[in-house]
């Protein structure tokens, strides 16, 4: 009974020292996904590229950790130009047959869309729906493809 007791609380310990670890119990809506891109894409037709290090900020409010929800854009050319959470990918350019990459072209072509693939996670048993919704915004005659993705 001791040792429950202690594998409980030590159970509770991890999953508040590192709380990203726990999956959000509260589900991202589609109104709240398209509200954050509508936010982003109006600090972006108001500044253009000056918006990409607020966007690319995770203290911004364009990340949302609980929900795990947060945008992240592209250039016309389907490189990656902001990212609140994954700094590392900014500057990448996705290849021609990757999901994002699918995404960001159809969502060029009909100005705004939602996608949904399935996406596998760290292995081939943890598979996920993943929905992905995107809209071009204009600033300066440049596009910005800016994209949220939330998990069903």
């Amino acid at each position: 009974m001791k040792g429950k007791i202690l594998i409980a609380i030590a159970v509770y310990v991890f999953l508040v020292a590192f709380p990203g670890i726990a999956y959000s119990a509260e589900k991202t809506t589609d109104e709240e996904a398209i509200a954050m891109v509508e936010r982003a894409g109006k600090l972006i037709e108001e500044q253009g590229d000056l918006a990409l290090p607020v966007i690319g900020n995770p203290q911004s409010g364009f990340y949302n950790k609980e929900k795990t929800l947060h945008v992240f854009v592209y250039n016309d050319n389907f490189e990656l130009i902001a990212h609140p959470y994954r700094p590392d990918l900014v500057s990448v350019h996705f290849p021609d047959n990757s999901q994002i990459r699918i995404i960001a072209n159809v969502t060029m072509i009909e100005g705004c869309c939602w996608h949904q693939y399935t996406d596998r996670e760290s292995c081939e048993e943890d598979i996920r729906v993943t929905r992905t919704y995107g809209k071009v915004f204009q600033f300066d005659s440049k596009n910005y493809i800016v994209c949220t993705s939330v998990n069903d």
